[in-house]
């Protein structure tokens, strides 16, 4: 009786189980449809952002991004670097700057503005003038009806001649006429007449020489600057020894105003001072001291041998 009772209840249970079981396969199955699907959409997913890939590969080579810290030349081709490129080099010896800038020599001693003046203009280069300016006073004796009308200068009389003229320039009166100078009416000024007059002044300014006019034509073959050669280069060493340069200089251009007769006067319109004479200097760019100087002359090769130098050697 018990086994009749039980057996219904069995064959239930096991139909339950099978119907559980097909359930279980059929979820199975869909998740593996599902999860196939899944895969296919993947793939495709990645095969279509390669694809993309590949088109903005090809997009970002024919649209050149800008280069930056950089600044396009005139050209419209040439970039110019806004900052010195790193170099794992070590700097070259010719390069490396042992000594320090600023004053050195004599000149570290001059106290006063007469000394700074005597630091480049010394008693040497004053004899030069006095001593070339004397042979001429000689060779033209024989014009003058009296001696002290042609008397010889000495080194106190031309340092009194250079002040002169510093004090002309200094009151604004380089173009004014010397009666005017050394006027009695108070109209003048009183140091001019108190230190030459006006007639020693005008002799002098008419007899200096810079060189020997003897020898200047044997030295004209070499350049132009024969008249004052020998002057300007003591000027241009006592520059040099007196000031030693910094890391930083240039090579500038400068066009002092003049006015006179000279064969290498120049005349650019977009100076200040239209005419001068134009001088190439080696300019320390901080202290703005010049430590060397050519004078332009033309283009003769004979005349722009310092110049070629100067550039060669800074």
């Amino acid at each position: 009786m018990s086994k009749r009772f039980f057996d219904p209840l069995v064959e239930k249970d096991a139909e339950i189980l099978r119907e559980l079981a097909e359930n279980d396969s059929n979820v199975l199955s869909d998740a593996e449809d599902s999860s196939e699907g899944e895969e296919d959409a993947v793939e495709n997913q990645l095969e279509s952002s390669d694809t993309e890939q590949e088109i903005s590969s090809e997009d970002d080579e024919e649209v050149e991004e800008p280069v930056v810290n950089t600044i396009l030349g005139k050209d419209k081709i040439t970039r110019w670097k806004l900052q010195m490129p790193v170099q794992n080099v070590r700097t070259r010896s010719h390069n490396i700057v042992s000594h320090s800038p600023g004053v050195k020599g004599a000149a570290r001693n001059a106290r006063s503005v007469l000394a700074c003046w005597s630091a480049f203009f010394d008693d040497d280069m004053l004899n030069l003038i006095i001593s070339n300016s004397n042979k001429y006073i000689s060779s033209k004796k024989d014009s003058y009806s009296r001696e002290r009308d042609c008397k010889i200068t000495n080194l106190s009389e031309i340092k009194a001649f250079i002040g002169l003229l510093y004090m002309a320039g200094f009151h604004r009166n380089s173009r004014l006429n010397t009666a005017d100078l050394w006027a009695i009416d108070n109209s003048g000024i009183e140091l001019f007449r108190i230190i030459m007059s006006r007639n020693r002044f005008h002799f002098i300014m008419q007899n200096v020489r810079l060189d020997d006019k003897e020898t200047r034509n044997e030295r004209k073959i070499c350049g132009k600057l024969a008249p004052i050669r020998d002057l300007f280069k003591i000027f241009v060493e006592k520059c040099q020894q007196n000031y030693s340069v910094g890391e930083y200089v240039k090579v500038d251009e400068m066009l002092p105003p003049f006015r006179g007769k000279s064969l290498f006067r120049q005349y650019i319109p977009s100076k200040p001072s239209k005419y001068g004479i134009k001088i190439l200097a080696l300019i320390d760019s901080k202290m703005f001291y010049t430590a060397n100087l050519e004078i332009y002359v033309g283009c003769n090769l004979k005349d722009l041998t310092n110049l070629t130098i100067v550039l060669y050697l800074w």
